[in-house]
């Protein structure tokens, strides 16, 4: 007989356990907290910390939600899968069905949890170690051209033209821009100064800036209080919802589309960077070094694949034997 399923005791050894209860009288099981309260003392611990805390904490209300009253050790590898199904069909804020993607980062989340509290001694064992990860397909097809960015633009108010510029020159992350601070600007070297605790991946960059993006952000009027290049009336950093939802606008007017269906979203101009640096032939270092990708991989997502004027290069040039053997 299996002890556990998916980590957690099964009904058999728990209906056993009850026996030796009743026979030597005072062995309980001990449920330990439950998700609910793993969360809040997670929460307490490691807010601090974590730089992406936002969307950690909207995954830990999603979680409390919908197992909040059950022990934590109790969750298994069924539970999980019925999660899965049910993520399948919901539609989130951008109007379609959740990718592998994000329910991958929900779950990384209630993992880390659950390691958190076996490493400190409030579980005796992650229930959920062995839930793998769903394969993502990361793969776009969309690669927005200068004309595509320019109509977007021309579609969008005076907060979107000015984003939509400076991700497409820079190929920076949208929340490196929209979280941008004046102190993080250096106007003599045209560049953004961004400190290990801006960034994803934890590691300092400049993010170099065209002559127009410098402009467009030094014509930006300072909020008297606050430190944001993009801040609102009372001063605070813009709902990224909020953004997105003027960015569709301008997409919608704007008439541009992406490939079989795929959405254009504010990514898209990273990835429109990133290609356009790569046509242009730039050394796949400097373009990383730029952009923060610390892998080859990233670099091959953004179009790594040749297109047909570079296959038809390599031809000719083949053809007329200008390839050296030496």
């Amino acid at each position: 007989m299996n002890a556990s399923v998916g980590g957690a005791l099964t009904p058999e050894v728990l209906a056993a356990l009850e026996i030796v209860k009743r026979a030597f009288g005072g062995f309980t099981v001990p449920s330990g907290p439950t998700v609910r309260e793993l969360w809040t003392k997670y929460a307490a611990a490691e807010k601090a910390g974590l730089r992406s805390w936002n969307r950690s904490e909207a995954a830990g209300r999603r979680w409390v939600a919908l197992w909040g009253d059950r022990p934590a050790a109790s969750l298994t590898l069924d539970d999980v899968d019925e999660w899965r199904a049910t993520e399948r069909q919901r539609i989130t804020v951008r109007h379609r069905p959740t990718t592998p993607a994000t329910r991958n980062r929900d779950m990384v989340i209630l993992r880390r949890m659950l390691n958190w509290g076996m490493m400190r001694g409030i579980l005796a064992y992650n229930p959920l170690a062995r839930v793998r990860l769903e394969k993502e397909n990361n793969l776009r097809e969309t690669v927005l051209t200068d004309a595509d960015v320019e109509k977007i633009m021309a579609a969008g108010d005076p907060l979107i033209r000015v984003l939509v510029m400076i991700l497409f020159d820079t190929g920076a992350r949208k929340m490196e821009i929209l979280r941008l601070r004046w102190d993080q600007v250096d106007e003599a070297s045209a560049c953004i100064r961004l400190g290990a605790r801006d960034t994803k991946n934890g590691r300092r960059r400049h993010v170099h800036l065209t002559t127009r993006a410098l402009a467009a952000i030094l014509a930006i009027a300072r909020h008297p209080e606050s430190p944001y290049v993009f801040a609102n009336r009372t001063g605070r950093l813009f709902n990224p919802r909020y953004i997105y939802e003027r960015f569709q606008r301008a997409v919608l007017l704007s008439g541009v589309r992406g490939v079989n269906g795929e959405s254009v979203t504010l990514h898209s101009l990273r990835h429109a960077f990133i290609a356009k640096a790569r046509k242009l032939r730039m050394p796949e270092r400097t373009v990383m070094q730029q952009t923060g990708h610390l892998t080859r991989v990233a670099y091959d997502r953004y179009g790594g694949l040749a297109d047909d004027d570079e296959l038809h290069s390599m031809i000719s040039i083949m053809e007329n034997g200008a390839v050296s053997h030496a």
